[in-house]
Order: structure tokens, then C-alpha cells, then sequence
């Protein structure tokens, strides 16, 4: 299923009740977070819960699905700079794309300093879609 940022990924749609989607499939892991939601995490799709509604949806691993037809897990940050704008970091640390919101991204581990232009080669390993508040 594509990735729509700010809507859903993985066929699953942000506001979903949980319930729908265990029907489905159980995951292999479900725990408490910090924040006090309710993480599921499946092979390559993790749900973050809150009050029984999905509020962040997680890819990973080998998930095909793409932003926009374009970028998926794998593509690397400048990748995703010249298909979908400018990557900045937020203020808690995301990776996100300045002109859009509902989506951010995880990369392998930076090995040339703390600047996104000093690792425009770094691939993707996570891509999130959550309710842009």
C-alpha cells in the first residue's frame, strides 16, 4: 500500500481502531511506551495506539510501499530532497521534509558529522505517518 502522509501506510489508516487491525494479524510484540501509548509492532509495520485509535504508523525492514510513488525504505535523504522538498530536522530530532507534514523518516547511523548535507547518502530504515496536529 502507498505511504500518504498525515492519512496512512501499510493499508492502514491513522484513527483506526486497533481492533480492526488485529482482526487481521497479531503482532509479535506489543508494549507501553514512554508517552504511555501502546506500540505494536508486526514484521514490518509498527502501530502506535492511543485510546484504542492508531495515532503513528511505522515501516521498516523490506516494506515496498512509497511516498508518492517515489520514495520508500532504502532511498537516502537526497533522494528525498529532490523528489519531495527540502529535509530538515525537527525539534525533536526527525527528520522531516519542511513542506510536509504527517511524514517523518529514520536513516542508518550518520557516519560524517551531525549535518544532513554531510549525509545526503544515508539511507532510509523508517518511514512514519502521524496525525499532523
Amino acid at each position: 500500500a502507498p505511504i500518504i502522509p498525515g492519512r496512512s501506510d501499510a493499508g492502514i489508516t491513522l484513527g483506526q481502531s486497533i481492533d480492526e487491525v488485529l482482526n487481521h494479524e497479531q503482532p509479535i510484540q506489543v508494549h507501553t511506551t514512554l508517552g504511555g501509548s501502546v506500540k505494536y509492532c508486526f514484521n514490518q509495520v509498527d502501530l502506535w495506539v492511543r485510546q484504542d485509535k492508531v495515532f503513528q504508523i511505522g515501516v521498516k525492514l523490506d516494506y515496498q510501499g512509497k511516498v508518492q510513488d517515489v520514495i520508500g525504505i532504502g532511498a537516502t535523504i537526497s533522494d528525498v530532497q529532490s523528489a519531495l522538498g527540502n529535509v530538515i530536522e525537527d525539534e525533536e530530532d526527525n527528520l522531516i521534509v519542511s513542506n510536509m507534514g504527517g511524514l517523518c523518516f529514520e536513516t542508518e547511523i550518520w557516519q560524517d558529522g551531525l549535518k544532513i548535507e554531510d549525509n545526503l547518502g544515508s539511507r532510509i530504515t523508517d518511514i512514519l505517518v502521524y496525525v499532523d496536529d
